[in-house]
């Protein structure tokens, strides 16, 4: 804090005249003076607190809106907004403008802000005021949105870029530094850029002095809530600015603090102790250790010869077998060449015998079939020859056969159908009645010949041989002629004549009539015949009649049954009619057949004997292949034991687990080394070394055991992995050995060092408490100073006003374990110690700025009040707490600008209406004082506001009406637009 008198009165040397905006938040067109106090007048939403809060975008060194909440702080109801509809909103497009029109002793000034790419915007510094570059961006001559002006179509930011650097000698920015620098750097011949200069620092630009203007400027644009927000940022900043905040030790800039580091060391120091301790606990452990390696050792060495004699026999043995095995192979080569061949010719003689064979049987068999089928026929006529004894030949049993064909294809249609079946039954009884009748009329016609009372009898002689010719039923007709028939019948007989054998009716031959002449003992006899033959067609349809009837009362299985029968009949019958046509055929087959057999039988006999010769010459040679394939068979298996014993070898190498390195001492075996080459040794000699590899085995893992269990113990530093994959042949064994070695003989001195690192690392815990504990006493002198100060000033009717910083409850916890710590320096602290640490760097210290984070330790800033001598606690109005913010700020800004400079900074009381006009004028009252500008934002004009403030700013009155806009930039404003003068015609 400054010790000298705080000027009231700036000499406005650094002056912010207006703020210009297009087509940016609620402007389409806004000219906004900040140099004199004003009440801006606007509808709830129309970006009155944003439209000064874009302040910040000019007097903060920043180039991008990401984490704007962070930089700018814009928000709504304490809400932040998103970083891209912040920027959208300030920079809605391309022709998107915000301007700070400013001066300072090097004169006029202007600030070009514009959007660019990726949530960034850029900056160009001119040293002109913007009444010389208005026209590049409003057209105020135009009659647009009633005769108010419009915006020029091309501004762009290219183009305008172009001609504010070329022809108004404009300056871009993108660097934050140079930004810094040239915004917070005083006027100077020394400093170009200073020339740009809008708020001047004490020592120019750092850092820590951007971090206070943001914590001022968030207190400017929010008097009523600055005790919890960012006042205390503001004294935090202030504090980090004069370097309270940055922890260094041993005098030497840049080293700072490192907490973690501490407590690292804690850590380890606890670690080391307590594995002395464990050393101490396991010296015993460490000589047994020392005992086995030492009889591992010595089993070792008895291993290795042992291994590299018994190998050297095996080789031995192995190269003399190799011989053997090789002069025995070509002999078994030769046996099998030779057999090879035999086979060869057997396969060839067997071929031709199988073929032989196979002919033979094919022959007989065939022989034997149509044998079958002759057979098959004789028994078909023996069996078919009674239906027709006075006819034996195979037409009628031919006929016959096809009869069956005939009724059994009856009987299957009947099975398949009833109907069929029914209407069968029906033909037949049919014709069995007609049958019956014929026989009836055919035994009358019997009785009348015998008894010479026939038809014949009863006309003259030679009547009968002509009507006979005619035809032959006349003889079975059984008729009594009365005379008118008969001498009509003999009238008729008249007409027709016979002449060798010949018949004439009229004299006309009757060329396809046959004489008959008439003989009734032949008549009888073939009446006779016929009747037989009727009566045989009776029984047969009566049998039939039967069977049909049968058919029709089967049941469905039953049905099924006898229609596969018949079928199978069916079968069987055409076959037999098959046989029969073709059974001359058959007898000429069986006539070659027999010769073909004959034939057959001798071939196989000859072919039987060759074969039976080659098939003995392959056996000898095969007994003779076999022999030598034996012999080989017996070398092999010795070939196979040696190669057994190489494997046993191996496989105790590698049982060993590369103890020995093997591999490598056998490279330095001789010869004379082993002289037996009794293989019958080789086993005894192997059981032997197993025997002596199992003592090793155990006598290693006993020493690994050893060495694991003091490794798991901590002893020495190992990973898991490593401890369970301990070896003799990589070295990690003897690594692990030798260092615990060193651990075991060195721990005296290891005791005595780790004393002095206790003591060092206790000494520098004292020291953490120490700058831990000052912080609360930097807090309560920057406090006392500031207090000191406020008593200089009076405040609306109070006696005094006193700041008191209230320190997070959490610091304060540390703080008091701190003080309950003592400072022994031979004993470790305890973990709640390390605990309080650990909490103060993860809430209170910024790690990588290498500072403790006092805005967080500030928790608020609250007020105490005196009032003619008496404290009053209750708290005050709303305006008196933004009178001492007003206050406060004034204070923290003059600790920030050389007392010989003055400049004006607007101050943001929103929603004023709420105050009263006492209150209200107080307000303004502190702000003259201090050389600040209250803006006072309200959404309509009251009489409060037009008592205390003379100029006011109606920014939300008049909008576009003519032109496009972009998102909500649709406010024109500008002083004195309300006052323009339009002339009013007159009607006629």
């Amino acid at each position: 804090m400054q010790k000298n008198n705080f000027s009231l009165e700036f000499n406005r040397e650094y002056k912010i005249k207006e703020l210009i905006f297009v087509n940016s938040g609620s402007n389409y067109y806004v000219r906004l003076p900040v140099d004199s106090h004003a009440a801006i007048i606007a509808d709830n939403n129309s970006g009155k607190t944003s439209t000064l809060s874009a302040l910040k975008l000019f007097l903060l060194p920043e180039i991008s809106f990401k984490r704007q909440s962070e930089k700018f702080g814009f928000s709504s109801g304490r809400k932040f907004f998103e970083d891209l509809d912040s920027y959208l909103y300030y920079f809605p497009g391309a022709d998107s403008y915000i301007i700070c029109n400013a001066s300072n002793p090097k004169g006029d000034f202007c600030w070009v802000l514009y959007r660019t790419t990726e949530l960034r915007y850029e900056r160009i510094a001119l040293p002109v005021s913007y009444d010389e570059i208005e026209h590049l961006f409003w057209d105020g001559r135009s009659k647009n949105n009633e005769n108010a002006g419009k915006l020029h179509s091309d501004i762009e930011s290219k183009g305008i870029k172009k001609t504010l650097i070329t022809t108004y000698s404009g300056k871009p920015f993108n660097d934050r530094k140079a930004i810094g620098e040239s915004i917070y750097t005083r006027t100077s011949n020394d400093n170009d850029d200073s020339r740009f200069c809008l708020l001047p620092m004490i020592k120019g630009y750092s850092s820590n002095k951007t971090e206070t203007i943001r914590a001022l400027l968030n207190m400017a644009f929010d008097l009523s809530n600055a005790a919890t927000t960012s006042l205390p940022m503001a004294i935090a900043s202030i504090l980090d600015g004069q370097s309270m905040s940055a922890v260094k030790r041993n005098n030497s800039e840049g080293i700072l603090l490192d907490l973690e580091a501490q407590l690292d060391e804690w850590r380890e120091l606890k670690q080391l102790n307590s594995k002395l301790n464990v050393v101490k606990d396991n010296s015993n452990l460490w000589i047994s250790l020392e005992k086995s390696r030492e009889s591992f050792k010595e089993t070792k060495r008895e291993f290795i010869e042992k291994f590299k004699n018994i190998n050297y026999l095996v080789e031995s043995e192995k190269n003399k077998n190799q011989k053997e095995v090789q002069e025995v192979a070509k002999r078994v080569e030769e046996a099998d060449k030779h057999h090879q061949s035999v086979e060869e010719n057997y396969k060839m003689v067997k071929v031709s015998y199988d073929n032989a064979k196979i002919n033979a049987k094919s022959e007989k068999k065939s022989l034997e079939r149509n044998k079958s089928i002759i057979e098959k026929v004789e028994e078909t006529r023996r069996h078919l020859k009674p239906l027709n004894p006075n006819d034996g030949s195979d037409e009628s049993i031919l006929l016959a056969l096809n009869e069956q064909i005939a009724l059994c294809q009856e009987d299957i249609e009947s099975l398949k159908d009833k109907n069929k079946a029914i209407r069968r039954m029906e033909e037949l009884n049919k014709r069995v009645i007609t049958n019956k009748h014929r026989v009836k009329c055919l035994t009358e016609t019997i009785e009348h010949t015998e008894n010479k009372s026939s038809l014949f009898d009863e006309l003259e002689a030679g009547a009968g041989s002509k009507l006979l010719s005619l035809n032959k039923d006349f003889g079975k007709v059984s008729v009594k002629l009365s005379q008118e028939q008969k001498k009509i019948t003999e009238s008729f007989c008249e007409l027709i004549t016979l002449s060798k054998q010949r018949v004439y009716f009229c004299d006309s031959e009757l060329i396809t009539t046959e004489f008959i002449e008439t003989n009734s003992d032949d008549y009888i006899k073939q009446y006779k015949d016929e009747i037989e033959e009727l009566n045989s067609w009776i029984h047969k349809d009566s049998l039939e009649i039967k069977k049909n009837k049968e058919y029709s009362l089967l049941t469905k299985e039953a049905q099924a049954k006898k229609l596969q029968e018949c079928e199978d009949e069916l079968e069987e019958l055409k076959q037999n009619r098959n046989d029969l046509k073709a059974f001359d055929s058959i007898m000429a087959s069986i006539k070659i057949g027999v010769a073909n057999l004959q034939i057959a039988e001798e071939k196989y006999k000859e072919e039987n004997d060759k074969f039976e010769k080659v098939k003995r010459h392959r056996v000898e040679t095969r007994i003779a292949m076999e022999k030598e394939h034996s012999r080989s068979s017996e070398i092999k298996k010795y070939q196979a034991d040696i190669q057994n014993y190489v494997q046993k070898l191996h496989a105790i190498e590698l049982s060993t687990g590369h103890l020995c390195k093997l591999e490598q001492v056998l490279d330095e075996h001789e010869e004379s080394c082993e002289k037996e080459r009794a293989a019958m040794l080789i086993e005894s000699k192997i059981e032997e070394l197993e025997e002596l590899k199992g003592k090793l085995i155990n006598e290693h893992e006993e020493t690994i055991n050893k060495t694991r269990e003091l490794l798991d113990k901590g002893i020495v530093e190992s990973e898991v992995d490593d401890r369970y994959r301990l070896k003799e042949s990589d070295g990690s064994l003897d690594n692990y050995y030798y260092s615990l070695e060193s651990v075991f003989r060195n721990i005296d001195k290891s005791l005595e060092s780790f004393k002095q690192r206790l003591e060092h690392h206790n000494n520098q815990n004292a020291t953490v408490t120490k700058i831990i504990e000052n912080v609360e006493s930097w807090i309560k002198a920057f406090f006392k100073q500031l207090n000191d100060e406020m008593k200089k000033y009076k405040i609306s009717n109070l006696s005094s006003v006193e700041l008191i910083a209230e320190l997070h409850p959490q610091y304060t916890e540390v703080i008091k374990t701190l003080n309950s710590t003592g400072n022994r320096t031979d004993i470790l602290n305890t973990q709640d110690f390390y605990t309080q640490i650990a909490d103060f760097q993860n809430n209170f210290y910024i790690k990588r700025a290498g500072k403790i984070d006092i805005a967080r330790i500030i928790e608020k800033v609250s007020y105490r009040f005196t009032r003619n001598g008496t404290v009053e606690v209750i708290p005050q109005s709303n305006g008196t707490n933004c009178m001492v913010n007003a206050v406060l700020l004034a204070l923290l800004l003059s600790d920030m600008v050389p007392e010989d400079i003055g400049l004006n900074m607007p101050v943001v009381f929103d929603e004023v209406g709420s105050l009263d006009e006492k209150n209200f004028k107080e307000i303004l009252k502190v702000m003259e004082e201090h050389g600040l500008f209250l803006f006072a934002a309200n959404p309509e004009q009251n009489g409060i506001i037009a008592s205390v403030l003379s100029v006011y700013h109606p920014i939300s009155t008049f909008r576009v009406v003519d032109d496009e806009i972009i998102g909500k930039a649709e406010i024109i404003y500008y002083p004195g637009m309300e006052e323009r003068l339009e002339e009013i015609g007159h009607s006629a």
